[in-house]
């Protein structure tokens, strides 16, 4: 099933924790850490905007990038936005999927620690949505 646009909240499948944003950042206008956030916390709302076959995602009305493997939310026009698929997970329940980079297949990796940041090493379980 392909997700449409809309509003939804990521979930690690693995850890059951919610991942966004770290909720304590600098002011710099610097890329922001995508993290694991504690069990307990307010699920941050991620948006998804369908671009053909691929979507763009925005947490706290910034859009997302891949950097070096790790994945930020940016507050500035560059750099651009990272195009994604998503795409049901293989072999795990409904509402399981796997976010990837469109341009270099890179996979999302949701961190099992408390706000460690999530990066893009393809080893990752699937995401909740």
């Amino acid at each position: 099933m392909s997700l449409e646009d809309g509003n939804y909240t990521i979930t690690s499948h693995s850890s059951d924790q919610f991942v966004g944003r770290n909720m304590a950042e600098d002011r710099s206008v610097l890329p922001k850490r995508v993290v694991s956030l504690p069990l307990g916390m307010q699920a941050p709302m991620w948006e998804l905007r369908r671009e053909g076959p691929n979507c763009k995602l925005s947490i706290g009305g910034n859009h997302t990038a891949g950097i070096d493997n790790k994945l930020y939310a940016i507050l500035i026009p560059e750099p651009i936005a990272t195009e994604w698929k998503i795409e049901p997970a293989e072999q795990a329940e409904e509402g399981c999927y796997t976010i990837t980079q469109a341009d270099n297949g890179a996979r999302w990796a949701a961190p099992e620690e408390m706000y460690e940041q999530a990066s893009m090493d393809g080893s990752a379980s699937p995401l909740l949505f």
